[in-house]
């Protein structure tokens, strides 16, 4: 295992010059506790963009390893202006070569924090394409997990509903926040109190969050449903899209 102080000054020098692919290629060999030691040493900015380098994989362990205050500070950095600008400003193919999407539970937590156009700009940051869903979907949603009673459903949306885009199509996630179903708000009212999420869930229809915008909307539309939850490649919820909104990029797109 190489040592951190051997490679703490290549590091520095790397982010000072902008090489992104040379401090991508110094992170390969450190474990997950050597990185969490050296965001620790660096900046607001230059943590943010080591952390943006890392594996979707290893960023989550990491992220999960910062106290609450450096992930607080974690958050802030990705959303800083010169990081934004450094990630737009990469070439397509070194973007694809270093750039996974970031874990859901990150992306969720990150997206919460901004506006619908903040969104569009930071985009990047996320890992989502240009024209992607990802750019236009919605964070503000409540899932319950398929164990819950009907009971407790009721309880977590009233708790939480009014943060969220729409409470009348709600997405089941495992404790993995991996989507397994969808239950809609009267089938949970009309339930049993005592009846499980996973008895009355359905499958859910979902799109990928690097989908084409256009191509989810008109999905969403011609299912005729009034949410779509959106999905990162291992099938975890990032978002929803609303029927509004899937009507509003169709519409957009007619101009």
């Amino acid at each position: 295992m190489i040592e951190l102080e051997v490679v703490i000054d290549d590091f520095e020098h790397a982010l000072a010059s902008d090489d992104l692919v040379r401090v991508s290629a110094l992170l390969t060999p450190l474990t997950p506790g050597q990185i969490i030691e050296l965001l620790e040493r660096l900046s607001i900015t230059r943590r943010a963009i080591v952390f943006r380098l890392l594996s979707k994989e290893r960023a989550l362990a990491v992220f999960e390893g910062l106290d609450p205050t450096l992930q607080s500070d974690l958050f802030r950095g990705l959303l800083d202006e010169d990081v934004v600008a450094l990630f737009a400003e990469l070439d397509a193919d070194d973007r694809v070569g270093l750039l996974e999407e970031l874990p859901a539970g990150v992306a969720q937590r990150l997206l919460t924090c901004l506006s619908a156009d903040e969104r569009a700009l930071t985009a990047t940051i996320l890992g989502y394409p240009q024209g992607s869903i990802g750019r236009r979907m919605s964070p503000e949603y409540v899932s319950v997990r398929p164990s819950l009673t009907a009971a407790d459903a009721v309880r977590r949306i009233h708790d939480r509903g009014a943060r969220a885009e729409t409470v009348y199509t709600i997405p089941v996630v495992d404790s993995a926040r991996t989507l397994v179903g969808v239950v809609s708000l009267r089938d949970v009212l009309l339930a049993d109190p005592d009846a499980r999420v996973a008895d009355i869930a359905n499958a859910p229809e979902l799109a990928s969050a690097t989908d084409d915008a256009e191509t989810a909307a008109r999905r969403c539309a011609d299912l005729k449903v009034l949410a779509l939850p959106i999905v990162d490649h291992e099938r975890r919820l990032v978002g929803i899209l609303t029927i509004d909104d899937a009507l509003q990029i169709l519409e957009g797109r007619r101009v």
